[in-house]
């Protein structure tokens, strides 16, 4: 029988939130769970508060958006936004706008938090959010892995990117505060077609209840699975996200570790943006937390066909982020789901894969590992990998002026430090073309 959870959610995780942190995260969390007993009608209701209260933070201390709303006249939220649709006044914002803004986008005498992103679309970002922000974020987070069945506590197996340039000191201590959550981390960018076993045999011996992982590593290790008939220990569900979840790979997912499969759907800029449910057909979009909008060329709002997601985060006052393009496409849905979850659904997210690399002996790096690799270069202003042969990747780069041969260097150690067998060629280029579509590709792989 499994103490630990239990003990774990009523007793460790509130004792060191609430008492040694000082944290209200359990509050937080508590709220979040009870929004789910709402109808959607006051499920949108809550949204619009949230969205006049950070839009009027916004007229009140943001110089970024001080100008916007006096360039388009508005000067009374209250009255002025009466509903979503009224939001669509508001100018969209871009990773550009961001970039040339910055300063004027942070809250003035701050302690924020600074996080980057590599960026699925091939282009970091350094944000900032408010220490509130992180707790009320990481709560919706707990929520939805909480309905996919991979709440606080319950014995939990990642399979996800890991820092770079760990230290030992700090190696010691990650491994303690997985300890403390009932899980384990394993580096799925170290994975590669010679020691699949490994993580198989991790995986055993762990005895998760739950797994979490990129799409594409876990994909391959099920595969791996299935062909050498590995026989793998009883787990309840597993929960993937950073790259889209097609039929095939859930198939193969669902079959070499006889449990359902879960897609979610976020970004580092705002974390979880939504996710599935049993039924399976789609995202519930956290409306309590974020405004999401698919829009059309126009920048209107549109629902039931493809568009630019447009985030709003109705938490991070720190950084506002207001109807921020994170270069994704999707499709938004009136139609209900048919399980108890009122939160209304994205039924696709579109142009989120992300090739993956390979090499002559084997090894395999998912499209996912850049974007981790260049979140902190922020001398880098776009980057693009292109691989034509097995030994070789061309690691395009649109740089500043501030780039140096010693950011160059930082890039190829810590490369080398996840593949001794492919070389890594660093270009710089003007300017990185678009696809046909009008999307970035962050790595393309013609072999």
């Amino acid at each position: 029988m499994n103490y630990y959870t239990p003990l774990f959610r009523n007793v460790l995780y509130p004792f060191y939130e609430k008492v040694l942190r000082g944290r209200p995260s359990l509050s937080y969390l508590n709220d979040y769970q009870s929004n789910l007993d709402l109808s959607l009608k006051e499920l949108e209701a809550l949204q619009l508060v949230k969205l006049k209260k950070i839009l009027q933070h916004c007229a009140d201390r943001i110089p970024y958006y001080q100008k916007v709303f006096e360039r388009i006249g508005l000067d009374n939220i209250d009255e002025q936004i009466s509903s979503i649709s009224d939001f669509e006044c508001i100018p969209v914002l871009t990773k550009e706008l961001i970039r040339e803004n910055h300063h004027l986008l942070v809250l003035k005498d701050n302690n924020n938090l600074k996080k980057a992103t590599g960026g699925s679309t091939g282009q970091s970002l350094q944000l900032e959010l408010d220490h509130n922000s992180e707790l009320l974020r990481n709560a919706v987070a707990i929520r939805g892995y909480d309905w996919l069945g991979g709440g606080l506590g319950v014995k939990t197996f990642y399979l996800w990117g890991a820092d770079l340039n760990q230290t030992s000191a700090s190696s010691l201590k990650t491994r303690l505060y997985e300890r403390f959550y009932n899980r384990r981390i394993m580096n799925s960018f170290h994975m590669n077609m010679n020691n699949l076993f490994e993580y198989t045999e991790a995986i055993n011996q762990y005895k998760p209840e739950v797994i979490v992982s990129y799409t594409s590593p876990l994909f391959m290790l099920a595969k791996f699975i299935l062909e050498n008939n590995i026989e793998m220990p009883s787990i309840k569900s597993i929960i993937t996200g950073a790259e889209g979840l097609n039929d095939e790979q859930r198939h193969v997912i669902e079959k070499a570790f006889n449990c359902p499969t879960y897609n979610t759907y976020g970004s580092r800029e705002t974390m979880l943006i939504g996710a599935e449910c049993s039924v399976q057909k789609g995202f519930h979009v956290n409306i309590d937390h974020l405004v999401v909008e698919t829009l059309d060329t126009n920048h209107k709002s549109i629902k039931g066909s493809a568009g630019e997601v447009a985030v709003t985060d109705l938490s991070n006052y720190g950084m506002p982020f207001i109807r921020y393009i994170n270069g994704d496409i999707a499709t938004l849905t009136d139609s209900p789901c048919p399980c108890d979850n009122p939160l209304p659904m994205m039924s696709k997210v579109n142009g989120r894969k992300l090739d993956i690399l390979k090499s002559a002996d084997g090894s395999m790096i998912p499209g996912e590992f850049f974007p981790h690799l260049m979140k902190d270069q922020t001398n880098v202003v776009k980057y693009q990998v292109q691989q034509s042969c097995l030994t070789q990747l061309n690691l395009k780069l649109v740089i500043n002026n501030a780039f140096s041969e010693e950011d160059e260097l930082k890039i190829l150690s810590s490369f080398s430090k996840i593949n001794g067998s492919l070389k890594l060629k660093i270009n710089i280029v003007d300017d990185i073309p678009l696809t046909k579509s009008g999307k970035h590709r962050v790595t393309i792989c013609e072999v």
